[in-house]
């Protein structure tokens, strides 16, 4: 399942077809998905959208001829929040009736994960009607039994810093999960989604690095 980025007030799924192709020739059934943005909605509501779209691959799969349980999570930027909330903070499966435990792992390209106080527009936006701010961090539902992580940055990322990356790998590892961090020198916020596409992907092997950790499935 991947979940695009665009500061959760743009994107569509017809944007990121080249995605979509990248992991098929990989031989994953891949779905991009849409989910609400703001100003029609606000925290929590993309999450609870991205959490409907991953039971449902989750429930779908076998119809589509794919493996259940074998099920990731990939997403860029506010799509990386997303995929990584849904994986740390069960309460968006459990409204679904369904665990985290149905996702293998999670790859997080670029995401935001701890960025209190919301000192930009678009955060502003998106968390300022949150009634407690710090439910919206992904650093505080670093927890054991979490999914397998893959965190990707690039050094060159001036829109989301490197730091986030690093700060909730700290977190996971601490309390003892599987984290795998990937750090693409003279990398930036849009290059490490464009390194996907065919015409791009000698840029940073961000595809093979994301295949080989889906290849591990629950093997980690």
């Amino acid at each position: 399942v991947f979940i695009y980025g665009g500061a959760w007030n743009s994107g569509s799924k017809s944007d990121y077809a080249f995605v979509g192709k990248a992991f098929a020739s990989r031989g994953f059934v891949t779905l991009v998905i849409d989910y609400r943005l703001v100003p029609e909605v606000r925290f929590p509501n993309f999450l609870e959208d991205s959490a409907l779209a991953v039971v449902w691959a989750h429930n779908n799969a076998a119809s589509l001829g794919a493996d259940p349980n074998r099920l990731f999570v990939l997403g860029h930027s506010a799509g990386a929040y997303n995929a990584v909330m849904v994986a740390l903070d069960g309460r968006y499966l459990k409204s679904l009736n369904q665990d985290t435990k149905i996702i293998a792992g999670v790859a997080a390209l670029a995401g935001p994960y701890d960025f209190l106080p919301l000192d930009v527009a678009s955060t502003q936006e998106a968390f300022g009607t949150a009634k407690d701010p710090s439910l919206t961090q992904p650093v505080n539902f670093a927890a054991k039994g979490a999914p397998a992580v893959l965190l990707a940055t690039g050094d060159a990322d001036t829109t989301v810093k490197p730091s986030n990356s690093y700060t909730l790998a700290e977190r996971l590892k601490r309390a003892g999960n599987v984290v795998i961090v990937k750090t693409y020198a003279g990398v930036g916020h849009i290059e490490i989604m464009l390194a996907l596409s065919r015409t791009l992907r000698g840029k940073a092997l961000v595809l093979d690095d994301v295949t080989q950790f889906f290849n591990r499935g629950r093997s980690f």
